[in-house]
């Protein structure tokens, strides 16, 4: 039980890590001759995700409501899938294989969403087959 605790946590500090990643060293890149690039789409809805995947964590430790923790638990995993399609599909950063969110945000972004993904599983499955009998349902 305190070891899901311990992965809820990780995947919080995940979350924050990706928007202060998008904002240090894996940033877009900068405003061109007035122009935003549509990378700045890519920061907003990282960060967007980010706050709420944080948010999501923080609400699961309190939560005791089997119910209740299953659907966040399914949001967010679909906001961690949304992470790893972010820079490609959702909100695809520029295409100049040379421009820095293509070298760094890019990659930050897939990596932590991988992450992330990863340790949803292994929460799921371990709240699944290792947590049996617990009195806040299969994914306590």
């Amino acid at each position: 039980m305190k070891l899901l605790k311990w992965i809820n946590g990780l995947l919080g500090l995940l979350s924050v890590l990706i928007v202060a990643g998008v904002y240090q060293f894996a940033h877009v890149c900068t405003s061109m001759e007035g122009m935003k690039p549509p990378c700045h789409v890519t920061r907003t809805w990282s960060v967007i995700l980010g706050i709420s995947l944080a948010v999501i964590s923080i609400i699961l430790i309190f939560i005791k409501n089997s119910i209740i923790r299953n659907v966040l638990l399914g949001i967010r995993f679909i906001f961690s899938l949304a992470i790893v399609l972010l820079p490609d599909i959702i909100a695809p950063v520029c295409k100049m294989k040379t421009m820095h969110c293509y070298l760094y945000t890019r990659p930050f972004l897939i990596l932590i969403g991988v992450l992330l993904i990863s340790f949803e599983l292994v929460h799921f499955l371990m709240a699944k087959y290792l947590v049996k009998g617990g009195k806040h349902g299969a994914l306590s």
